[in-house]
């Protein structure tokens, strides 16, 4: 890409962030800046040991997010005890997925999308009755899987892992950031890290994002993008890397075609 587009990037920081060596493989300039954080529970939290000690008790295990994947492999591996070959494990998607396969622990992942709803669809969670389900996930949340699951007669359990904290450590960068760029595709993984952008930026925040691109992974976050501002509104497939990926690139080159054409 020539003349690539400045990207902003709001979810927690982690080592290796494929979607930042993908953008970088680009030439687009990356800024990240965190609006929240990740605040892992203590392993000796009994709310977090019962379900853990006890996966040999569930049928079916369902991970709603990377970092509940790597903590459970973590913390179970700091406890010594070995994962039951027998649990059925389920992700969201494969970003999600990667930590337990890395483990050669099979899971299974919707084909079309990553979220709850395309979770649900899956035939081997169609006929739960009966059958004891752990969800491993951060605090709060969707109830979305849980309901449903229930609703189809299984027993379900939460297991959580850690709680997401508001971070308002850079909200001086991101505010002039967002003041000074004349355009930015400003990167929002989820709703929860839309309304933390919002709490971060205050009272200026529909004025100072409005001029800008927000680039979301899927119609739910888009509703709620939609319902909070003014801003172009892009809507990716899922949040797997190479679907973002994709969607930038065709935004950057019908942009690009619009602005020959003024």
């Amino acid at each position: 890409m020539n003349a690539s587009p400045a990207v902003l990037i709001v979810r927690p920081q982690h080592p290796g962030d494929p979607l930042v060596a993908a953008l970088a493989t680009l030439g687009c300039p990356v800024f990240e800046y965190p609006v929240m954080h990740i605040s892992p529970f203590a392993v000796d939290n009994p709310a977090l040991l019962a379900p853990m000690r006890c996966f040999e008790d569930y049928h079916k295990a369902i991970f709603v997010s990377r970092r509940a994947a790597q903590l459970a492999l973590s913390w179970r591996d700091r406890q010594g005890w070995s994962w039951p070959p027998q649990l059925q494990c389920f992700a969201v998607g494969e970003r999600s997925a990667e930590p337990l396969r890395a483990r050669h622990v099979n899971v299974t992942v919707p084909a079309r999308g990553a979220s709850s709803e395309m979770l649900l669809t899956l035939p081997e969670l169609q006929q739960v009755d009966g059958q004891r389900v752990l969800i491993l996930r951060g605090e709060g949340g969707r109830t979305l899987l849980a309901d449903t699951l229930a609703e189809r007669g299984a027993r379900v359990d939460y297991c959580d892992l850690y709680r997401r904290v508001v971070d308002a450590g850079h909200a001086r960068q991101l505010r002039h950031l967002l003041a000074s760029k004349a355009k930015l595709l400003v990167v929002i993984h989820s709703v929860e890290l839309m309304h933390a952008m919002m709490q971060v930026l205050g009272a200026d925040a529909q004025n100072l994002l409005a001029r800008h691109y927000w680039l979301v992974p899927g119609e739910r976050v888009a509703e709620e993008a939609r319902r909070l501002s003014a801003a172009t509104i892009i809507v990716a497939r899922s949040a797997v890397t190479k679907h973002m990926v994709g969607e930038i690139r065709r935004w950057y080159t019908a942009h690009q075609q619009a602005t020959r054409l003024q």
